[in-house]
């Protein structure tokens, strides 16, 4: 059942941005490999209710996102392919982690990350990527079209994360963007990508409203 409150969570919302986080260390991953006590885990799902949300938690603030299709592994421009039990992902205060104590199981650090974030970030989830500040995590292959050789992917090219975090733009419009920034014309973009030029018009003219808002 949870797969399938998931997924119809992001049905309606491909583009969601749920608020910052403050600058400090996090753990990123399944919560369920950091917190490993039964009753801290439960106080941890009720304080969340349904996922997609920032809950604060023993007095800190948590992000916890569901993936597109529930539990898997997912792959992320960090390098950590990030394996799913309980359908989500949380981005969680490393203090409050560590603070937890492991009276049931031990905790699994093999399967979380830690990362400093250096000022506030925003947690968003746009067309299947989990996005925590500059860590973006893949959870939906089909929406996205991605290709490790495409030097315009998430995942090794800066510039359209940055697009994609500091303007809220999706995917193909910080990439189409970006090759307009690099000096290819809509033609140009439109016969990589087998589309219309009109297409590539229409995708540049909203990147740039939302890049003109800030």
């Amino acid at each position: 059942m949870i797969f399938f409150e998931l997924h119809l969570a992001h049905a309606c919302e491909m583009q969601q941005e749920y608020g910052k986080l403050p600058a400090g260390r996090y753990y990123i991953g399944d919560a369920c490999y950091m917190i490993r006590d039964w009753s801290d885990w439960s106080e941890f799902c009720s304080t969340f209710g349904i996922v997609n949300s920032i809950r604060e938690l023993r007095g800190q603030k948590v992000c916890r996102i569901g993936t597109a299709h529930g539990d898997g592994s997912y792959r992320s421009n960090i390098g950590k392919v990030f394996d799913v039990d309980s359908g989500a992902i949380s981005c969680v205060p490393e203090k409050l982690v560590d603070e937890m104590p492991e009276k049931t199981r031990p905790k699994k650090i093999e399967e979380y990350v830690a990362v400093e974030f250096l000022e506030e970030f925003t947690c968003a989830y746009i067309n299947g990527v989990i996005v925590f500040g500059n860590v973006h995590i893949l959870t939906d292959d089909g929406n996205m079209d991605l290709d490790y050789d495409d030097p315009y992917d998430i995942r090794v090219n800066r510039n359209v994360q940055n697009l994609i975090s500091k303007y809220f733009l999706t995917y193909v419009q910080a990439r189409r963007y970006q090759m307009y920034k690099d000096g290819l014309g809509p033609a140009e973009i439109a016969r990589r990508e087998d589309t219309t030029h009109v297409a590539i018009i229409d995708s540049l003219n909203l990147a740039k409203k939302k890049i003109e808002k800030g």
